[in-house]
């Protein structure tokens, strides 16, 4: 959290505007802004865009997660350090190889709907999240070996070892649900959490109401009891102005305001501007590797070559985000940014014209691609400008924009393809482990079937038992090879979800790891 306590009585148009204009764009000032506190004990938080799902198996976007995890509690916690922490489970045991855990759930503790959660329902949870048809972020189909239950102890198996496993286990990801939320394939979330779910009118908003028996044992959140305030909903209001009114009149409690408008908040001491410094976030690119020719690697890094990230850092975030070249969140002690640099492509459109000449494509016949990307605060402005490095080079791109489910969709159906106009998009993730996240996002068929290739696989599984230094070279290797080849770039970090606007009375909100959400300390 960042508080700031000076004021600017004129508004000066920001970089991002001036880019707008430039570009063709009206640029947007912010009015003066009043502030009233919710009324009737709600916590109403607005952003641009709505959650996808409530169903932590199906493939949450982070601003899904960030609802799910308050009314999913994890199987572990995470302390500011990262260390692992009692959750669901009160304590565990991992068997030398990483194969076999052995957790003990804690004893009477109860769902929403008064069903207990219990060595069983964690049981159902790994089962579903294995079963052939999960698909989301959270699935363990390709390694979960089966469990077994003795009173309140579950023991589960894994095919293939990976050291981060418990650490993923306290992200956001691995919410544990109770099995009363899936009644016949009817889904509705119930969990453990400190919020329950009340309702979600899709593109309006999500209600929550507060678990009055909620105990807290997460290290993170200071209140031990149940959250302060009674209900807490996430409104959809796609444009950043109506947002800024919503929250000038009282009625939103925490907004997510436009880039362009922070340069005036956080110098204004009625206001808290909060962000995420442990997110874990990164954003970036990649190919449809497979279509020529793209399976060419001085096509791909000409590209590289050819974009400008300290633009889209310093102007489209507004200098919220920063460049990296790593292809990892820039705070893990792994994220040697001058190194990475050193093995992938800095901003030269020189030596960009270059490799696509030494590759056969003049200005007669200039490279013909797609950059296919969704809409996000940041996002859009950034491949704005992406567009522009890409024909300032001479390659002739065409910009398409999704929202995010389609979006989700069509990217797993084109990095399938072998043949066509080929396609470069862009994305982000948020992870504390390099290698678990690769092993996630890039090994085997991949997260939106972006695998890269059979030669990553095997750096991935031999990376997987390794800790310590011995880990930490190995992520360095799997940098390097991705980054020389040009099969994923580095964008900025972070890159979305990570900032957002109170009034200065509003105590006690945050982010956790992975960019998670703290409402339970918060007053009003």
């Amino acid at each position: 959290m960042l508080t700031f306590k000076s004021r600017e009585k004129s508004v000066l148009q920001s970089k991002a505007s001036r880019f707008l204009s430039a570009l063709g764009f009206a640029a947007t000032v912010l009015l003066p802004l009043s502030m009233a506190q919710a009324k009737d004990g709600t916590i109403m938080m607005a952003r641009n865009m709505d959650i996808n799902t409530l169903d932590p198996h199906s493939a949450p976007i982070d601003i899904s997660s960030q609802v799910i995890r308050q009314i999913l509690d994890s199987l572990v916690t995470l302390d500011k350090d990262a260390n692992v922490r009692p959750g669901i489970a009160e304590s565990w045991e991992v068997s030398p190889d990483f194969l076999t855990y052995k957790f003990k759930i804690r004893e009477g503790l109860k769902c929403h709907d008064g069903t207990a959660m219990d060595a069983t329902a964690v049981k159902w949870n790994f089962e579903r999240m294995a079963r052939p048809e999960t698909a989301g972020v959270a699935s363990l189909r390709s390694t979960y070996d089966g469990s077994t239950i003795e009173g309140n102890t579950i023991t589960v198996k894994f095919k293939t070892a990976d050291v981060a496993l418990l650490t993923n286990f306290g992200a956001h990801r691995f919410g544990i649900m109770c099995p009363s939320s899936d009644k016949n394939g009817t889904y509705s979330p119930v969990g453990t959490g400190p919020w329950k779910f009340v309702s979600w009118v899709r593109n309006d908003k999500v209600r929550l109401e507060r678990n009055d028996n909620y105990k807290n044992v997460n290290p993170m959140i200071e209140n031990p009891g149940a959250p302060h305030e009674k209900f807490l909903e996430f409104k959809v209001i796609p444009e950043s102005v109506a947002r800024m009114a919503a929250f000038r009149s009282g009625e939103v409690t925490i907004v997510e305001p436009a880039l362009e408008e922070m340069a005036t908040l956080k110098k204004d001491s009625k206001y808290t501007v909060w962000l995420s410094t442990m997110s874990g976030q990164w954003a970036y690119g990649a190919f449809t590797r497979n279509v020529p020719p793209f399976n060419d690697a001085r096509v791909r890094q000409a590209i590289v070559h050819a974009l400008d990230r300290d633009s889209y850092a310093n102007i489209a975030f507004e200098g919220l985000g920063k460049p990296i070249y790593c292809p990892s969140a820039p705070n893990l002690p792994v994220a040697d940014q001058k190194a990475c640099a050193s093995w992938g492509q800095t901003y030269n459109p020189e030596k960009a014209r270059k490799l696509l000449a030494d590759a056969g494509f003049t200005k007669s016949k200039p490279l013909k691609m797609t950059l296919t990307v969704h809409k996000l605060i940041g996002w859009d402005l950034m491949h704005q400008i992406m567009l522009q490095n890409l024909k300032d080079v001479g390659i002739d791109a065409t910009l398409e924009t999704r929202d995010v489910a389609s979006f989700m969709e069509d990217t797993k159906k084109q990095n399938q393809r072998t043949e066509g106009i080929p396609m470069a998009w862009t994305w982000g993730v948020s992870n504390l482990d390099p290698i678990n996240n690769y092993a996630f996002s890039f090994a085997g068929p991949g997260y939106l079937n972006a695998g890269l290739g059979e030669k990553f696989d095997e750096m991935v599984n031999a990376s997987k038992l390794l800790t310590g230094e011995a880990r930490a070279k190995a992520s360095q290797e799997l940098m390097k090879y991705m980054l020389s080849e040009a099969l994923v770039f580095p964008i900025v970090s972070p890159g979305w979800a990570f900032y957002s606007v109170s009034s200065s009375k509003v105590k006690g909100f945050g982010y956790f790891h992975s960019g998670m959400l703290n409402f339970n300390d918060v007053t009003m």
